[in-house]
């Protein structure tokens, strides 16, 4: 039996910046290490995202804070960068 070629698929980040933002918050997240929101040091909780028309859309949840925040509202400590 012959196997038939698969198409490629491009795995590239629609937004390769935003794609490294939470991928750091989502390391901050495993690490415990602090990132800057309003100017305060905070923990995340959580990072999710989901695909919003050409897109993706990320939100963290920050201990202490029951608001969902997009993650492009939030610093990055310089050690995780």
């Amino acid at each position: 039996m012959k196997a038939s070629a698969l198409p490629a698929i491009n795995y590239a980040p629609l937004d390769p910046e935003a794609c490294k933002h939470q991928m750091i918050l989502m390391k901050a997240l495993h690490c415990a290490h602090p990132v800057i929101y309003e100017g305060k040091q905070c923990v995340v909780q959580e990072v999710s995202a989901r695909q919003a028309g050409g897109r993706i859309e990320g939100v963290a949840y920050l201990r202490g804070n029951p608001e969902p925040v997009e993650c492009s509202k939030i610093t990055l400590q310089q050690a995780l960068q």
